[in-house]
């Protein structure tokens, strides 16, 4: 700069104070800006990863509600009493929990009970030819969510929980009304009744007559019981007629008593169980557990021994397994695809050479660790008939680069024996930090809420004992007031009722935070309550801020309200 110095102008520099001043700012003002690249790439990184964690949600929901006959009952607590009575589902805080707790698949149908060759037949097993003689030699079921852990709950309802908890298999059997006096006695009783028939005599109002003698496996029937109730003390009992209820009956007994006076009886359905391989002859009773989730049977009609598969007593074939264990590593991410014939740069990266047979499939969420051995943590089956081969479990390669060929699992990328265009269904872990002491892997979950919720009838305990999850299906009514368990507070109902003035409503609402729904109209007579709705939640190390994950910036929640076309309002 220029100063004057008497009658002279003099040049001065730029003082040192100066430019260290201007030198912290203009640090300062770049520092900023570095800052802000590395922030924005991970905003960038999490609003991908979100984005496609969104579209896997909003993809497995569409697939469910295109197929809701294959939806099983609930995916619910095997043990509701086991855990606070907090609503579970609103708490991010307690992500973890939820995770751990929403362990069992209630119900899953893998055959629908009609026969063979119906044209409204949708749900059934697939033949398999194991010999390749052109003919079936089993039949097979592959479950929705893989893998079954065992071991987790008394799934088999034996009072222990062990190895032998692996899943739990029924057929919906339906009895017959018999009022034939079989021994001529001048009575109808016990003496009279073959096996699957009952008898009742509305004189005898809390009495049900049974075969008595019959054989089953477990020792016990598991009868849902469906009546008319004779009272009731109050008057929404007694414009409420309808009582369904679960009673356990041992198999050498005749008789049940239900818990109150019916009129009539409407329905009884047994659970009959189909049981594990004895190592007999592969009955039709029977089944093999094939892991990580399949299910081989003998016969394409799962059912009691002698009875024709076009008996139209048969119902529904279901399954009951736990898809969590205890230390909350379940609910892994499963999907459905095709592989492909790989190119020369990736058969090169793979170490694969060009007269090897194997195909690659893609999995959606790449990071997928290994274990010990260097094998991907998958579990995978091949999700086609074709060769008999429906349901075979299949082992993608190692990453072993000293024994080629290898699988690419931090990128996805899995290598397969199987000729290109097969279809697999692989359930994978993905996205651990093996450097941290958290479980951070993705994990996917689906929860529904029971179908047909009950009005609360007073259970025995032996009961409780061997079916605790039932207790989530009861609800209680005080007022306009529909009080459901806490734990499923979150998801959706739909309520059915009649009004005193015999005006008939439909609604669909949200359960409250303490169990409650209130609905507009206090109700006369509540016809049914139905849940309605599907909850899809994922989550992954990828996408957590915290360990555990605490806000709902850590996990994509989706929530759909399931459609029910018969459900409409309707004026006296």
């Amino acid at each position: 700069m220029l100063v004057k110095c008497g009658t002279r102008w003099r040049q001065r520099g730029i003082s040192i104070i100066e430019v260290i001043t201007a030198i912290a700012i203009l640090s300062v003002g770049i520092w900023a800006m570095v800052t802000l690249f590395p922030r924005g790439q991970d905003i960038i990184r999490r609003s991908g990863v979100r984005q496609l964690a969104t579209q896997l949600a909003h993809e497995a929901i569409t697939d469910y509600l295109a197929e809701p006959a294959k939806m099983p009952f609930a995916i619910v607590p095997f043990d509701p009493s086991r855990l606070p009575n907090a609503p579970m589902l609103l708490e991010p805080a307690m992500l973890q929990d939820v995770r751990r707790a929403y362990n069992f698949v209630w119900g899953e149908p893998i055959d629908d009970g009609l026969p063979l060759g119906d044209p409204n037949k949708r749900i059934g097993l697939v033949a398999v030819d194991l010999n390749g003689d052109g003919q079936a030699d089993a039949w097979r079921a592959l479950l929705q969510f893989l893998p079954v852990f065992v071991g987790v709950a008394d799934i088999n309802h034996d009072g222990q929980v062990n190895a032998q908890d692996i899943v739990w298999v029924y057929r919906e059997v339906r009895y017959r009304f018999s009022a034939q006096d079989r021994n001529g006695d001048g009575q109808v009783n016990s003496a009279d009744l073959q096996d699957f028939e009952f008898y009742f005599d509305p004189t005898q109002p809390d009495t049900i007559y049974l075969a008595a003698g019959v054989s089953r496996r477990t020792g016990q029937r598991v009868l849902r019981v469906t009546y008319l109730r004779q009272n009731g003390a109050t008057p929404l009992e007694r414009d409420s007629p309808v009582v369904r209820e679960l009673y356990l009956v041992d198999d050498t007994v005749g008789q049940l008593t239900l818990r109150e006076d019916a009129r009539s009886v409407l329905e009884i359905t047994e659970e009959f169980p189909i049981m594990p391989d004895d190592g007999a002859p592969f009955e039709s009773d029977e089944f093999q557990f094939i892991p990580p989730g399949v299910l081989a049977f003998s016969d394409p009609m799962p059912r009691p021994r002698g009875w024709s598969p076009a008996d139209p007593r048969l119902g529904a074939l279901r399954v009951d397994y736990c898809i969590d264990g205890p230390a909350g590593t379940g609910h892994w991410v499963v999907e459905a695809g095709a592989t492909f014939d790989p190119d020369p740069l990736l058969r090169q990266r793979m170490n694969l050479t060009m007269q090897t047979t194997a195909s690659v499939l893609q999995t959606t969420i790449g990071g997928i660790p290994v274990n010990a051995a260097g094998g991907p943590i998958v579990e995978a089956v091949l999700f086609t008939a074709a060769q008999g081969q429906f349901g075979t479990p299949v082992t993608p390669a190692p990453v072993a680069p000293n024994a080629p060929p290898n699988s690419l699992p931090q990128e996805g990328l899995l290598l397969f024996p199987v000729p290109a265009g097969t279809l697999l269904k692989v359930a994978y872990r993905a996205g651990d930090d093996p450097t941290t002491p958290v479980d951070e892997s993705w994990f996917f979950q689906v929860v529904k809420p029971p179908t047909d919720f009950q009005p609360f009838t007073q259970s025995d305990q032996r009961v409780l004992d061997a079916f605790p999850f039932e207790r989530l299906r009861w609800f209680g009514v005080n007022n306009n007031v529909l009080q459901f368990l806490p734990v499923l507070a979150g998801l959706n109902v739909h309520v059915r009722y009649r009004t005193a003035s015999g005006e008939r409503l439909t609604e669909t609402k949200p359960i409250a935070a303490d169990g409650t729904v209130t609905l507009s109209r206090q109700p006369a007579l509540i016809e049914r309550a139905m849940g309605a709705s599907l909850l899809v939640r994922l989550s992954g190390g990828s996408m957590w801020t915290q360990s555990p994950p605490k806000t709902k910036s850590d996990y994509v929640e989706l929530l759909a309200i399931t459609p029910l076309p018969h459900f409409v309002r309707r004026q006296p």
